[in-house]
């Protein structure tokens, strides 16, 4: 719905652009465009429900992107002291949160997303396993990790939820998986 709203709008604003351009070229005369919309055809029901949703849309775009700018995600975790302020991006959090998944054996082809909330932090982890695990035991294993890690790294008790996805379960005898470098485009034309 978002995107919907997005294009929308930028169509809309696109239009309005080349509109006011084309009147200040005298490529669109204005006597022209008032008597348009003087005229009886404006008076019509039609016209003026879409001239009110054109309005509307674009008072849903300032709306919409106001609230973005005010909402806009935490990039980093800061941590206030006396001593003065720390401060940690969440790229970070989850490059050493993939470092020590990829060091498990069963899980391949992490993704991983951590966001920050005011509550606390979310992960979500995407993966692939290797082999076939009782599943619990792996959640409860991966789950343990994650927030040690997170309590050990950040010092602080905020409310930690993690999220795993599991792809694909690959049993080593039946299916193997293929780690393949990108094919180069145009690369035999040389």
């Amino acid at each position: 719905m978002d995107i919907v709203i997005i294009m929308v709008s930028l169509i809309t604003l696109f239009l309005l652009g080349i509109s006011l351009i084309s009147l200040s070229l005298g490529i669109v005369d204005a006597a022209m465009v008032f008597t348009l919309l003087q005229s009886e055809t404006l008076n019509a029901t039609k016209p003026k429900i879409i001239i009110a949703l054109i309005g509307l849309l674009l008072i849903i775009f300032c709306v919409r992107y106001v609230y973005a700018m005010l909402c806009r995600r935490e990039k980093s975790i800061v941590f206030e002291s006396a001593q003065g302020n720390v401060s940690i991006t969440l790229y970070a959090v989850e490059d050493m949160l993939k470092r020590m998944l990829e060091e498990r054996k069963g899980i391949v082809h992490i993704r991983l997303k951590v966001r920050s909330h005011k509550r606390g932090i979310s992960v979500t982890i995407r993966g692939n396993l290797t082999n076939e695990v009782n599943l619990i035991e792996f959640k409860k294993d991966v789950l343990e990790d994650v927030k040690d890690k997170l309590r050990h790294l950040l010092g602080e008790e905020k409310e930690t939820k993690v999220d795993i996805q599991i792809g694909k379960i690959v049993v080593a005898g039946k299916k193997k998986i293929e780690e393949r470098d990108p094919e180069v485009p145009f690369r035999n034309y040389f």
